[in-house]
């Protein structure tokens, strides 16, 4: 009589049947001849992956997010890399949503990590005509231009961004904030047009100091913004899922 662990797996420097005598189980699983404790005492490092429960689970929550939302994932194709990309991607989209961005207008980002990238993506597709990132880093910012989406990248650091963009933009339309500091919040009520709006993603755990001033002159719009919606949730696996 033979049998096999239900989560054990051995890891071995070489090819396993170079070590050790194998065997095929009837579903076709390969085995050790060897005891747990022989493969021990022979300095082989053997593993017990446990996910059974979290396996459930996975399995019940994709029967579930069918049931209720009609999509259906493929659990043992899906892309890793994808999967990690739904959470900021809802981010970034109840960003562009709370900003309200219309056909035609000039959005500005401030902060190119991965929310504000994924928010100048959903900005392009709601029909923004310049979509302008604001970012400290370099090479984040020149990188920022190859994804097809950002128009136009400006060096914050740069003294005269700032007028650079007032006289070539006269002001955006809306602004997403998505750094959360001082600097950051001042540069986004700044550059926003009169009448304009900013959403703030970026979040400080310390007292941000901006000019309230240049906010009560120009009647700007200032929104905050926390996580995501369930529907903006749906959405981002939808498009995750389709592949867009």
């Amino acid at each position: 009589h033979t049998s096999m662990h239900a989560a054990g797996v051995v890891i071995c420097s070489r090819p396993a049947e170079e070590l050790v005598p194998l065997s095929r189980g009837s579903d076709g699983s390969i085995t050790t001849q060897f005891t747990m404790t022989t493969i021990e005492e022979l300095g082989l490092l053997k593993m017990d992956f446990l996910g059974l429960r979290t396996l459930t689970v996975i399995r019940d929550a994709v029967a579930m997010i069918e049931k209720s939302k009609g999509i259906h994932i493929d659990i043992d194709n899906i892309d890793y890399d994808e999967a990690a990309m739904i959470e900021p991607a809802a981010v970034g989209l109840h960003a562009v949503d709370l900003a309200n961005v219309k056909v035609g207008e000039n959005v500005l980002i401030i902060g190119g990590g991965i929310i504000g990238l994924v928010s100048a993506e959903f900005a392009k597709m709601n029909g923004a005509k310049n979509i302008v990132l604001l970012e400290a880093n370099e090479a984040r910012g020149k990188k920022s231009l190859t994804y097809g989406t950002v128009s136009e990248y400006y060096d914050v650091k740069d003294e005269n961004t700032i007028p650079t963009l007032m006289e070539k933009f006269g002001g955006f339309d809306k602004v997403i904030e998505c750094c959360g500091n001082s600097g950051a919040v001042t540069e986004a009520i700044t550059l926003c047009k009169p009448g304009g709006k900013v959403v703030l993603v970026g979040v400080s755990m310390e007292p941000v100091t901006i000019p309230t001033v240049v906010g009560v002159l120009a009647e700007i719009d200032l929104q905050g913004a926390i996580a995501y919606t369930e529907k903006e949730f749906d959405t981002c696996i939808k498009l995750v899922n389709e592949h867009k």
